[in-house]
């Protein structure tokens, strides 16, 4: 990220490569945390207003930029290169994939591996027979609960609510919507 920094921080194409190579907000964070105590390791005098002014303005940039992607939505005529590795991956099931993810934001493609979104693409079709998919899995020390099922007014806020009531600590929360909600 300091390298990034060294270039003009208000230029939004370099904003969009440096955004991009991060991918996620989650990764954007960390890399400007490690960048930070990297720069102030090697030397405390090394981290100057300025090049502190830097890191600052490209992280908000970047995630400005990360963040406005959520209003970026998949369609079946993308060339995207993530949609195109997952159509080729499952060739067969490849429309089946393309309704599941029309109308989804770009963000679900970068945040998800391809793994993932073909699980969700076979839990939304399992939608017919059971109008609740759920998926838990344990991940280290905590859990992923995987919800997929039609969207209505309140869900998130509900949901979110009765695992909280429960005692849940809900530590990173994700919804998305596609066009077939």
């Amino acid at each position: 990220m300091s390298i990034a920094a060294r270039r003009d921080v208000f230029d939004p194409a370099n904003v969009k490569a440096f955004a991009e190579k991060m991918g996620v907000p989650e990764r954007l964070k960390m890399m400007c945390l490690m960048t930070y105590a990297d720069i102030k390791a090697v030397n405390p005098e090394a981290m100057t207003a300025w090049k502190a002014d830097n890191l600052w303005q490209l992280y908000i940039a970047a995630a400005n930029y990360l963040n406005r992607s959520a209003d970026e939505r998949v369609h079946a005529d993308d060339n995207d290169a993530a949609l195109a590795h997952l159509r080729s991956l499952a060739p067969v099931a490849g429309k089946k994939i393309q309704n599941f993810l029309e109308g989804l934001p770009q963000r679900y493609l970068r945040m998800h591996p391809v793994s993932d979104v073909l699980a969700h693409v076979e839990m939304a079709t399992q939608l017919g027979r059971d109008p609740v998919q759920l998926s838990l899995k344990q991940v280290r020390h905590w859990y992923e609960l995987t919800l997929i099922t039609s969207d209505r007014p309140f869900l998130f806020a509900s949901v979110s609510g009765a695992l909280a009531a429960w005692g849940m600590n809900i530590v990173k929360a994700n919804a998305f919507s596609n066009g077939a909600g």
